[in-house]
C-alpha cells in the first residue's frame, strides 16, 4: 500500500511539474508578444481602455469550457467567444492575429498562463 501511495505521489507531483513548466513557457509568451501592454495579472484596467485582468480572464474562462475554449478563442478570434469584456473585442483583434499565428504549442501554454491565475 505504501508503495502504491508513492508511486500515485510521484506521478502527481510530476503533472504538477509539468503543468508548471507550461505555465513558465507561457509567462514567456505572454512577455514577448506584448499581452502585458494591456492585461496586467490582477488589475482590471478595461476603465482605462486596455484589457481585463488575467484574473478576471481566468475566472471566466476557467468557469465556462477552461482551456478548451480559451484556445478556441485564439485561434478562431471571434466576438462570441470572448467571455470577459466582449466590448473591447476591436481593441483585441490585431492581437489574436498574432496569436493565431503562433505555435499550438505556444497558444496551449499562454492558455494555461492565463488561466492559472
Amino acid at each position: 500500500m505504501k508503495k502504491l501511495v508513492s508511486i500515485s505521489l510521484i506521478v502527481a507531483l510530476a503533472g504538477v511539474g509539468a503543468l508548471f513548466a507550461d505555465a513558465q513557457a507561457g509567462a514567456k509568451v505572454f512577455a514577448k508578444s506584448g499581452c502585458a501592454a494591456c492585461h496586467d495579472p490582477a488589475k482590471d484596467q478595461l476603465g482605462a481602455g486596455l484589457g481585463p485582468s488575467l484574473k478576471m480572464v481566468a475566472d471566466a474562462y476557467n468557469a465556462n469550457g477552461g482551456k478548451e475554449k480559451l484556445v478556441a478563442f485564439f485561434n478562431k478570434g471571434k466576438k462570441k467567444d470572448v467571455l470577459v469584456a466582449p466590448a473591447k473585442f476591436g481593441i483585441m483583434k490585431t492581437q489574436l492575429k498574432k496569436i493565431n499565428k503562433m505555435s499550438d504549442a505556444d497558444k496551449s501554454n499562454l492558455a494555461d498562463f492565463v488561466l492559472g491565475h
